[in-house]
């Protein structure tokens, strides 16, 4: 992936929602089920340092569709479409077409 401009890159990175409530909040909630302070400061960072889930292969071929869909230019959608091949290696015809027809829903087509 390193011939594929950063931009696009960016795009394809899954990222992990914020947190719903603030790290005081959460430390908070669990004093209030028993725990330390100590204790419940431990769990809440433990919890923050989960690293974000990757997302699988078919999710991958999803976005990178999606992204060539609704490209501004014809290179800029043939570079997704080749991410999209990459990314679709080791994954069955009848997968590749679920995730085409994925792409065009949420491309709104």
């Amino acid at each position: 992936m390193n011939n594929i401009p950063k931009i696009l890159q960016d795009a394809l990175k899954p990222f992990a929602p914020p947190p719903a409530l603030s790290y005081e909040t959460r430390v908070q909630a669990l004093e209030d089920e028993g725990l330390t302070r100590s204790d419940a400061q431990a769990v809440v960072e433990a919890e923050d340092l989960q690293p974000a889930p990757k997302p699988s292969p078919t999710e991958l071929v999803i976005r990178a569709l999606v992204l060539g869909l609704t490209a501004p230019n014809a290179k800029a959608a043939q570079q997704c479409a080749d991410m999209a091949e990459e990314f679709a290696q080791g994954l069955t015809d009848d997968q590749v077409e679920q995730c085409k027809a994925a792409a065009m829903k949420g491309a709104g087509l």
